[in-house]
C-alpha cells in the first residue's frame, strides 16, 4: 500500500479525486467507479470494458498502480536510509519547544 494523497468530502458527501489518482486510473468524466469494502478499508476501481472476457484496460491500470507503489516505496526507503538522525532529533525538539511555548502562554493567560 502506498499513500497517494487525500481528498476532502464536500457538504453533499461527494469526493473529488486527486489528479494523481485520476491519472493512474485514466478516469475521465462519465466513467463509473466501483467502491468495495475490504478488510476495513474502502477500495476503488474503475469500471473497465472487457473484450472477449479479457480486461486489457484493467491490466494496464493495475500495472501503473504497481509501478507507482514501487516508486513511492523506493523514495520512502531512500529518505529513510539517507536521513540524518541528528536532524530528525533537532526537528522533533523544535516542535516540542513550540508546543511547550504555546502551553505556557495558555497557562499564563488563565492564571488570575
Amino acid at each position: 500500500m502506498a499513500y497517494l494523497g487525500k481528498s476532502k468530502i464536500d457538504r453533499t458527501k461527494r469526493i473529488s479525486l486527486i489528479k494523481e489518482v485520476a491519472d493512474l486510473f485514466d478516469i475521465e468524466e462519465g466513467d463509473y467507479i466501483y467502491f468495495h469494502a475490504i478488510e476495513g478499508r474502502i477500495v476503488i476501481n474503475k469500471a473497465t470494458k472487457k473484450f472477449n472476457g479479457f480486461d486489457f484496460e484493467g491490466e494496464e491500470i493495475e500495472n501503473r498502480i504497481k509501478e507507482k507503489e514501487e516508486e513511492i516505496r523506493d523514495a520512502e526507503y531512500d529518505r529513510y536510509v539517507n536521513r540524518d538522525p541528528e536532524d530528525e532529533h533537532n526537528e522533533q525538539r523544535r516542535e516540542a519547544e513550540e508546543q511547550y511555548r504555546l502551553y505556557k502562554e495558555n497557562k499564563n493567560r488563565s492564571e488570575p
